[in-house]
């Protein structure tokens, strides 16, 4: 058993999401989006022998090297956790989550309505955004189990690292870890379209070449998923183009529009009875939408989803409102996230 296991089993203890360990710092575990301290300061010894225990060879001359390490650990009977660590300050630190080990359904997420009939797309890119923690993991395997479901076909998922795992159920399922069974997000994308796949997962769209890939494979008919670290869909817009040289934002923009078939940004709000809801905004791409992309009136996108609530469109602010409205966050919880939203 490793020294860290006690650490894991206090955090599902606590019913916490998170583990943060810190040299200099007491152990904190995350709950309801708060984090809480416990017990004493660890030294960088500690925390070195706590990580190192759990880490193999090349990740720690990664780690060596300056860069994180991200990977996936299993505790026997207990569960699956993401790992993270890093150096800052020349100390050790890691950050732990837990991965459910069931995937969830839509219903069970409190993701809307319209996610099924986009997760039943056939083709073009899918980007679920939002800050870290804010269920964007969840919601992707929620969609990769509804196609599984669905219909026959041949998923690919390429991870950093594998998190959820998933059974082939009426499709065939592939998936890659980066490190281990490809070296890299481009590499495995390169190589994705000789192995026919219907849909790809990627973990999380990084650089330009991600990018770039991600819109070939979407182009040739595949569907495409994926993450970004954005808050809302201007914003997803707006970090796509800016991957790119001024001078190559003028093709990217009109690629990226006639490829994008949805933006799903989520955030998660203080439940009224404790726990966290989740808030989505909600883009599926249409004439008009397409039309602001092209001419870079990404600001002028609210208007679009405001408008097109028939086609489950939704604001942040829309899916605030109705929260407040069915009692399932405070009027305190509203202002403050109406206020960020402005």
């Amino acid at each position: 058993m490793a020294k860290i296991d006690v650490f894991l089993e206090e955090m599902l203890s606590m019913g916490a999401s998170d583990l943060h360990l810190h040299a200099d710092y007491p152990a904190s575990f995350r709950i309801d989006g708060n984090l809480t301290k416990s017990g004493k300061d660890l030294s960088n010894k500690q925390v070195i022998s706590l990580l190192g225990e759990i880490l193999s060879k090349n990740q720690k001359q990664t780690l060596n090297k300056g860069c994180e390490v991200d990977f996936a650990y299993a505790l026997d009977n207990i569960g699956r956790f993401r790992g993270n660590v890093f150096m800052q300050d020349g100390k050790f630190g890691g950050v732990f989550r837990i991965i459910p080990e069931e995937i969830k359904g839509f219903e069970e997420i409190q993701a809307p309505f319209v996610l099924q009939s986009i997760a039943e797309f056939t083709s073009g890119l899918i980007l679920v955004t939002g800050p870290t923690g804010s269920g964007k993991s969840t919601t992707m395997a929620s969609m990769i189990d509804h196609i599984n479901n669905y219909k026959r076909g041949h998923i690919l998922t390429i991870e950093d690292p594998i998190e959820f795992v998933h059974k082939d159920k009426k499709c065939f399922i592939q998936q890659k870890e980066i490190g281990i069974d490809i070296k890299s997000f481009s590499d495995g994308l390169k190589i994705s379209k000789i192995e026919n796949p219907d849909v790809v997962l990627i973990g999380e769209i990084r650089d330009q070449e991600s990018m770039i890939s991600a819109l070939n494979l979407a182009e040739s008919g595949i569907l495409v998923l994926a993450t970004l670290h954005t808050m809302n869909v201007a914003n997803t817009v707006k970090r796509v183009v800016g991957l790119f040289d001024e001078n190559n934002q003028t093709m990217i923009r009109s690629r990226f529009a006639h490829n994008i078939a949805a933006i799903v940004s989520m955030r998660l709000l203080p439940a009224m009875e404790g726990g966290r809801v989740p808030a989505y905004e909600v883009l599926v791409s249409n004439a008009a939408s397409r039309n602001l992309i092209i001419e870079a009136k990404d600001h002028q996108m609210d208007s679009i989803l405001e408008g097109s609530k028939k086609e489950g469109m939704q604001t942040f602010g829309m899916h605030v409102k109705r929260l407040l409205s069915e009692r399932k966050i405070s009027q305190d919880t509203a202002s403050l996230y109406l206020k960020r939203d402005v």
